[in-house]
């Protein structure tokens, strides 16, 4: 269990359940689905990813990675979002999005193994398929950014994605044949249980189905995949997810995502495009 000791008094001071989040972030979203699910009441503290409020002096004491989602319980500070999402049904939830034992159980532990390294890249394909109108930085927001967080291997990341060349092509290739051999394993699981879990819904589910929520916002062709389509949107139906992740998104943050993923289309560079490639 990812427990850090926060360089903040007034941190390990927090009393109840608090989660340091972004509105749109995945791995926040996977946090905030399970708190919904689990009924634990939570306080909110909004980190603007938008706004680079990560890497503000503030939050890298907080979390010396500059990244969200960050918990804090009775002072105890926990990151990363699967690790967080097992504490948070272990204290809160009884286990009861966990599989007692057996094959489902098994598979539990290797999902989120599977779902945390397959976050690089789905990091890759949404600032390449959706963030670019509204994350690429410049200079003088580069070297603000690099200093702020001190995290050399986000700072790169960013750096890369924000210069004239962007990313390599072969560097989005392989992102996206990665989500094709993900799409690949999920629809197999779901070709014989009716959720990731199991029988019964619990944290494979939570973890993997914000990944492809924010697939579906790049108009990423999930047809081919009838099993995970009908999983997906019965995910989606929850009240938890439309607490913890649809109320979270603007309709005019949804437009541009929307209205960047057709020009992409239609300029024939879309994800689309690179799937045909990989057929071809």
């Amino acid at each position: 269990m990812p427990v850090i000791e926060t360089q903040r008094d007034d941190i390990r001071a927090l009393r109840g359940v608090h989660l340091f989040h972004f509105a749109t972030s995945n791995c926040s979203q996977r946090v905030r689905f399970t708190l919904e699910e689990t009924g634990v009441g939570w306080t909110s503290h909004h980190i603007n990813l938008i706004k680079c409020e990560n890497a503000t002096a503030e939050f890298v004491a907080i979390n010396p990675k500059g990244v969200v989602p960050v918990l804090v319980h009775d002072g105890i500070t926990i990151v990363e979002s699967n690790d967080i999402i097992r504490y948070v049904d272990e204290q809160f939830g009884g286990s009861a999005l966990t599989p007692e034992a057996g094959m489902d159980r098994d598979y539990l532990e290797e999902s989120l193994q599977h779902s945390s390294h397959f976050q690089a890249a789905l990091k890759l394909l949404t600032h390449e398929f959706l963030f670019k109108p509204l994350r690429r930085m410049n200079e003088r927001q580069l070297e603000d950014y690099t200093n702020g967080t001190g995290n050399s291997e986000l700072a790169g990341f960013m750096r890369e994605f924000s210069s004239s060349q962007g990313f390599a092509h072969e560097r989005i290739s392989l992102a996206t044949q990665e989500a094709q051999d993900m799409l690949g394993s999920l629809e197999a699981r779901l070709e014989t249980h009716r959720w990731l879990s199991g029988q019964l819904f619990g944290l494979a589910d939570i973890s993997w189905v914000v990944n492809l929520h924010r697939m579906g916002h790049m108009h990423y062709p999930l047809a081919p995949f009838p099993g995970v389509q009908d999983w997906l949107t019965r995910t989606r139906a929850r009240p938890a997810f439309r607490a913890a992740i649809s109320r979270y998104e603007s309709s005019g943050t949804i437009a541009i995502f929307n209205t960047y993923s057709i020009v992409r289309r239609l300029q024939r560079s879309s994800v689309r495009s690179y799937i045909s490639e990989l057929r071809s």
